[in-house]
C-alpha cells in the first residue's frame, strides 16, 4: 500500500490548490531519490511533526528524535509514496507511534531508577512555556492540562493541525464518531474550567 492512500483528502477540493500541486510535485521528486526536494518537504512538515510530538511526550528533545525519526522514515519509504495524495497523516500517524513508544520506554526507566536508584521521578519540560508569559494563554494552558490525554490530543489535532475528524480518526486509530465525543468532551471541561477562572467573561451553560 502506498503511503498517503489511507489519510487520503477531498481531492476534489484540494485540486486546485496551488499549494497542494507543488507539494504533490515534491512527491514525485522524492520518489526519484531528489534530496533536496526531501529537504523541502522536511522544511514543510517539520514544525507540525515536532508540536504533535510534544503534545504527546512533553518534552522538547524527545519531540524533536522523534520528529527526526519520522522524517528520516518517510524518505526510506519515499518509493512507496502515492503524489495523489498528501504525506501529512502518513507522517502525524508515524510520530504518534514514535511518541507512545518513547513513552513507555521512558515510564520504564523511570520506574527502574525509582526502584534501583532512588531517583525521583523527573516532571517533563512544558510545551506551551513560551506561552505562559500572556495571561490568557496561561489560563488556556492550564485548561489544556486538565484535559485527558486522549481528548487533549484531539483537542490539539482539530483545532491547531487542522486535521478532519477523518484525518484524526486515522491518525489515532480510533473512529470518527469517537474522534467527535472527545472534541466535545473536551471543549466542555474547556469551558467549565475558564468559566471558574473568567467567571464574569463567560457564563455557565
Amino acid at each position: 500500500m502506498s503511503i498517503g492512500r489511507v489519510g487520503d483528502r477531498d481531492l476534489g477540493a484540494n485540486s486546485a490548490d496551488p499549494a497542494a500541486v507543488e507539494e504533490a510535485a515534491l512527491v514525485r521528486r522524492v520518489r526519484r531519490g531528489d534530496s533536496r526536494a526531501f529537504e523541502a518537504l522536511v522544511r514543510s512538515h517539520w514544525h507540525r511533526v515536532f508540536r504533535y510530538a510534544q503534545v504527546i511526550l512533553r518534552d522538547t528533545e524527545m519531540a524533536s528524535d522523534v520528529a527526526q525519526e519520522t522524517l528520516l522514515r518517510l524518505w526510506q519509504a519515499r518509493a512507496t509514496l502515492n503524489p495523489a495524495f498528501p504525506p501529512s497523516t502518513w507522517l502525524l500517524r508515524t510520530a504518534r507511534n514514535l511518541a507512545i513508544s518513547e513513552k513507555r520506554k521512558r515510564w520504564v526507566r523511570l520506574r527502574w531508577l525509582k526502584q534501583h536508584r532512588g531517583e525521583r521521578e523527573r516532571a517533563p519540560s512544558d510545551p506551551l512555556r513560551e506561552l505562559e508569559q500572556q495571561e490568557a494563554a496561561a489560563v488556556l494552558r492550564k485548561g489544556l492540562d486538565r484535559l485527558s490525554n486522549r481528548r487533549r490530543e484531539v483537542f490539539e489535532l482539530y483545532h491547531l493541525q487542522k486535521l478532519s475528524y477523518r484525518e484524526i480518526a486515522l491518525v489515532m486509530g480510533i473512529r470518527q464518531q469517537t474522534v467527535a465525543n472527545y472534541l466535545r468532551a473536551a471543549m466542555q471541561d474547556l469551558r467549565r474550567f475558564l468559566h471558574s477562572a473568567f467567571p464574569a467573561l463567560l457564563p455557565p451553560e
